[in-house]
């Protein structure tokens, strides 16, 4: 019995000392579930507030860098609902580290449109599909050796190949004036969730 109760204050302890000492800028999603998401605040701390074990709150100005450690043939989904402004950018095959200096593909989910970029190139523009406010949309981000594809909700965005080195990270903007939630983040490897075939 004495031996139990050392444990519990040693691993109650062993906690406190691990949470005080965490940087304030790191977050992790998906506590629970085998694959954790390491999350990083990139903006001021208080832009993003996470709301539940895999849901983020963000405000005006957010930039968060998600990864799974080891897994950069990914497969990441979000469930967005836009609350105010104009849209959200998913960043992808690059590092938080100097990001606006890194090599990218970026997709921005606007209530104009999705606009696919490489390295500010113009890959594709969809006016049809569009951020509703108030409305859950679920996108799917899936990289998988030189391919990839964006889908929102059925609606495939693009799908396209790049010579880009696929990276563990996928970064998260909103942009001017938005508010919005995430939740549902999920980021496996693809292998684990789908079969796909990208051309």
């Amino acid at each position: 019995m004495k031996t139990k109760f050392k444990m519990i204050v040693l691993l109650s302890f062993s906690a406190l000392i691990y949470y005080s000492c965490a940087p304030p800028d790191a977050f992790l999603l998906n506590r629970k579930e085998p694959v954790q998401i390491y999350g990083l605040i990139m903006s001021d701390l208080e832009s993003v507030e996470q709301v539940r074990d895999n849901a983020l709150y963000l405000l005006p100005g957010t930039m968060v860098a998600l990864k799974v450690e080891s897994i950069t043939q990914l497969a990441a989904d979000f469930t967005c609902e836009l609350r105010d402004g104009e849209g959200i950018t998913f960043a992808f095959r690059t590092i938080s580290d100097n990001y606006e200096q890194q090599n990218k593909i970026t997709f921005e989910y606007t209530t104009n449109g999705c606009i696919v970029r490489e390295n500010n190139r113009l890959i594709t523009k969809v006016d049809s599909i569009k951020a509703v406010p108030n409305e859950q949309k679920l996108i799917r981000i899936l990289n998988e050796g030189k391919a990839y594809s964006i889908t929102v909700d059925c609606d495939t965005v693009v799908k396209a190949r790049t010579e880009l080195c696929a990276t563990e990270y996928v970064i998260i903007k909103s942009l001017k004036g938005t508010e919005a939630v995430l939740s549902g983040i999920d980021i496996c490897d693809v292998k684990d969730k789908f079969i796909i075939q990208l051309k």
